[in-house]
């Protein structure tokens, strides 16, 4: 009898970390990438390096140029979107680096 077919689990095409707007989203909201998303561009979070560390401070560096960049390349798409939810009426991204730019 023939094995059943598994479907893959991780993204299909690891050879381009290609990221949409939606990959953002909780990121965008709540400034953690709960998912390993920014594993694909080769991004750690700061918080899981030592604190004090000279990695920590080029991971935080780093971390915040990504997201501001994303930011201001999706934060207009997803911020049309956004519906303020009980206790988040602003995004981290929006508090963090303020008003998206249009797009």
């Amino acid at each position: 009898m023939p094995t059943k077919r598994r479907l893959a689990k991780r993204r299909a095409d690891k050879r381009r970390p290609v990221l949409t707007p939606e990959a953002w989203e909780f990121l965008f909201i709540s400034g953690h990438d709960f998912f390993g998303t920014l594993t694909l561009l080769g991004l750690t979070e700061p918080h899981l390096l030592p604190p004090g560390s000279d990695a920590r401070a080029l991971a935080q560096a780093a971390w915040d140029d990504v997201i501001r960049d994303a930011w201001a390349q999706h934060g207009g798409a997803f911020m049309a979107l956004w519906r303020p939810r009980p206790g988040l009426e602003t995004p981290w991204a929006a508090v963090k680096f303020g008003p998206p730019s249009a797009g």
